[in-house]
């Protein structure tokens, strides 16, 4: 076989010229057209042959590197063939970086923890008292027996001023939520490496990678006063963030008077993280639970109400149903749901508040509100329990409504009701064990 290439020349000046005068220079003609031809070597017959002139042939060949680059870039960018090159981190590797990040983060404690003993047998050795380590946090405090710093004192007021600042969500001064102090516990949401950060609308949440059967925990809009972990029901809770109303509250825009004017569809937006959690980290839609306090708990009165489907059961706490979501929202759909709620709580009243004395908008008694629901889960039966009375403490008696609409699992809609008598706006745990009363009514739906 031969493959030959042929070029045509411009020869529009050669007329007059000798055919065999060597003075006449052929490289000032510029080639017009080519021809690619492959023919056998032996009887010199044509086989094929391919004409194109020079601008076909750039274009050609830009196209033929610009399609062979992006089929490139594609496979190596969007499929995990893109693992196979050198150097280049698979999901093993990643792993290994951030238990390996979490592993120094444990060995710095372990270092600081050394460094402070050294210390203590230092002190122990020139004859000073001992510092009282029980904890490296306790270590810490007790480092200096001086007066405390000028700057640290000034930022501790300012921390304990936001703090009781957005502990409440004031509408006058005359209707604040004060949240009671005894029994509050601050504590770090988990433990681990920020791997996301926060931004509203673009990534409404913080990406946290911790060890293994780690437990994440917070609720809606409230304050946590406990987290724990199962090794047989192992949990992971998102932690999501209402915006700042007119006067700079922040919190979940259920209608508060004060909100008059805020456009924001808080119920949409949770509902929309809830799928996007599920989507991108695998977690089950049958067992996708809605809980909070207070403004969370108005929260999950106005999701049952209008996005019954969009969790597996929904727990209020100190919550309550103002009255112009009765108008605006008929229960468009049965829902589990719970409520705990203290009769002396004198911010979300038992009974309601029709007029507005409050404050924080008409709403209705917590019987009526809780009734409502059931009426819309189909109930037709009720049972009444007492709940072991803690020494010292409120009494405690659960309304169970059954015998409903099937929920999604195939068991019959339930309604619970926790009476604390004499409660206050709490999440009324000194009386009760609340959160593994949520727990147990949420796992029956699952």
């Amino acid at each position: 076989m031969i493959l030959s290439i042929l070029c045509k020349y411009k020869l529009a000046n050669l007329k007059n010229k000798p055919v065999f005068d060597k003075s006449y220079n052929m490289s000032r003609h510029k080639t017009e057209d080519f021809r690619l031809t492959l023919s056998d070597s032996s009887t010199a017959d044509h086989i094929w042959s391919l004409k194109f002139k020079r601008s076909q042939f750039l274009v050609t060949a830009i196209t033929v590197i610009v399609v062979l680059s992006g089929a490139y870039f594609a496979l190596y960018g969007l499929t995990p063939i893109r693992t196979l090159i050198p150097g280049y981190p698979n999901a093993e590797t990643k792993r290994k970086a951030i238990e390996s990040a979490i592993r120094i983060d444990s060995l710095e404690k372990i270092i600081v923890r050394w460094e402070l003993y050294s210390d203590n047998l230092l002190r122990v050795v020139s004859g000073e008292a001992p510092m009282n380590i029980d904890s490296i946090f306790n270590a810490k405090s007790l480092e200096s027996d001086s007066a405390p710093d000028a700057e640290a004192a000034g930022s501790d007021s300012t921390l304990r001023a936001l703090v009781a600042s957005e502990s409440r969500f004031e509408i006058k001064n005359t209707a604040e939520r004060i949240l009671p102090l005894e029994g509050i516990h601050f504590f770090s949401p988990v433990k681990g490496v920020i791997t996301g950060e926060y931004d509203r609308f673009l990534h409404p949440y913080i990406e946290i990678t911790t060890s293994e059967n780690n437990a994440v925990a917070s609720v809606l809009e409230g304050t946590v006063v406990s987290t724990s972990w199962s090794d047989t029901d192992g949990y992971a809770i998102c932690i999501p963030q209402g915006l700042k109303d007119p006067a700079g509250k922040p919190g979940w825009n259920v209608g508060y008077p004060s909100q008059e004017g805020m456009t924001v569809d808080d119920v949409d937006f949770v509902c929309t993280l809830a799928r996007k959690l599920r989507k991108e980290y695998g977690f089950s839609k049958s067992a996708t639970f809605l809980t909070g306090m207070s403004n969370g708990g108005e929260m999950c009165y106005l999701t049952a109400m209008r996005k019954p489907k969009a969790f597996t059961a929904v727990a209020s706490i100190a919550g309550l149903s103002l009255l112009w979501m009765f108008e605006k929202y008929p229960v468009s759909g049965p829902v589990p749901f719970m409520e705990v709620h203290g009769t002396e709580d004198r911010t979300s009243e038992w009974l309601g508040d029709p007029d507005n004395a409050g404050g924080w908008g008409a709403y209705a008694p917590v019987p009526v509100a809780v009734g409502r629901v059931v009426n819309a889960d189909g109930c037709v039966s009720q049972t009444v329990e007492e709940l072991p009375v803690r020494e010292g403490r409120n009494k405690v008696t659960l309304y169970k409504f059954g015998r409903g609409i099937p929920a999604a699992n195939g068991r019959p809609m339930e309604v619970w009701l926790y009476e604390v008598k004499g409660g206050n706006h709490s999440w009324s745990d000194a009386d009760m064990d609340t959160y593994e009363e949520t727990w147990k009514f949420f796992s029956k739906w699952m």
